[in-house]
């Protein structure tokens, strides 16, 4: 494998490739992908080979946005323990730190239905604001946010010659190969010293973040902030400063070239262990569904993936999301955790520290609540 954000050799992991996996927009996906992880750069990734991009074509042409919610944007956890939808979030954070001008022109690259455009214009609201997406299923949506919105292609966007305040990608860097080309590029867009809003999971924070197949790149603090600095910026603050399992980044338009990104004090190789203990996970969620139908934890990434291994003896799905609670997902009810069929077994299909919390929180509800093993 080469590097994609800077180009060095990488060998593949023995524990890959990874064959069942689920996209982004939560659907099980069946696609043989290797992972490596750059001794040079700290990125880890996926091989950006035909079969990548075969699978990704394939993805996008079916894409069903926050389906399980009819459209509805799904709700997190702040880090102050806020909860609401990601961009409202994302929202209040850029007019509390970002020291945005009362009035200036976003651009959101990967917008898709416009949910970030629509937060961002009630808390900026003599903001211009554009969307740019891979096709025009979401130009309506994006052009009835305001009477000036703007909607683009990103082949139209690659022709534009307009000029941003502020440009966002939000859930949108980890699915472009060779990042560092690609942000530099989108300098071009900015206005002077513009801001650069970045929103990726936190893949050494969050193991299922490997399995989403469309995810080009797998994002750790210090590889995000590399690769950023590398396009030409200079970071203003990067971390979980919004959500525990993303990584937020803000950066500043520099005057500088683009260079090749270079790991500062080493890399940290989360891979291999990662891949172990999602192995684990899906032995323990495959044991108990031998024994009768389990109901799945959480609809999302996670859950998809560990009920695509599960094949009849998924029973349903849990949520605390009111608004994907009564719909369907994979075929089987979403239920709320005080509709838990009692006696039922639920599998906590996520990161051990927030199974414990969640088992803690519904223990009395009636199911026996199994959550994913520990990390060792």
């Amino acid at each position: 494998m080469k590097c994609h954000a800077c180009g060095a050799d990488i060998v593949p992991e023995d524990i890959v490739p990874v064959e069942r996996m689920v996209a982004s927009d939560c659907q099980p996906v069946r696609a043989n992908l290797r992972l490596g992880s750059c001794s040079s750069c700290g990125l880890v990734q996926k091989e950006i080979s035909q079969t990548w991009q075969d699978s990704c074509d394939s993805i996008y042409a079916n894409y069903r946005i926050y389906h399980q919610s009819a459209g509805a944007e799904q709700k997190s956890k702040s880090q102050d323990g806020q909860f609401g939808p990601r961009s409202a979030l994302l929202s209040m954070f850029l007019r509390k730190h970002a020291g945005l001008p009362s009035a200036g022109a976003v651009l959101d690259i990967g917008c898709g239905n416009g949910a970030f455009l629509r937060q961002f214009r009630d808390h900026f609201v003599d903001w211009r604001i554009a969307g740019a997406e891979l096709n025009t299923s979401f130009a309506e949506d994006i052009r009835a946010i305001a009477p000036d919105a703007t909607f683009l292609t990103l082949g139209e966007l690659a022709a534009f010659s307009g000029k941003f305040d502020l440009i966002t990608l939000i859930h949108c860097l980890e699915h472009i190969p060779d990042p560092v080309a690609y942000l530099d590029n989108l300098r071009r867009l900015m206005d002077g010293d513009g801001l650069l809003l970045v929103e990726v999971p936190d893949a050494q924070k969050n193991p299922f973040d490997l399995l989403i197949a469309d995810h080009a790149s797998h994002f750790s603090i210090s590889a995000l902030r590399c690769i950023v600095e590398a396009a030409g910026f200079d970071v203003l603050s990067c971390g979980n400063n919004v959500l525990g399992k993303e990584i937020t980044l803000l950066a500043r338009r520099a005057e500088r070239p683009a260079r090749k990104p270079v790991a500062d004090g080493g890399t940290a190789d989360f891979l291999p262990s990662h891949m172990a203990w999602l192995d684990r996970v899906r032995g323990a969620a495959e044991q108990l569904a031998r024994r009768q139908a389990i109901g799945v934890f959480g609809s999302s990434i996670a859950g998809s993936w560990i009920a695509a291994h599960l094949d009849k003896r998924l029973a349903f799905f849990v949520d605390e999301d009111e608004a994907r609670v009564g719909r369907s997902h994979m075929g089987v009810p979403i239920v709320a955790p005080d509709n838990m069929p009692r006696g039922s077994v639920v599998f906590i299909c996520l990161e051990p520290r927030l199974a414990s919390q969640i088992r803690e929180k519904h223990a009395d509800k009636g199911a026996e609540l199994i959550a994913a093993p520990i990390v060792e």
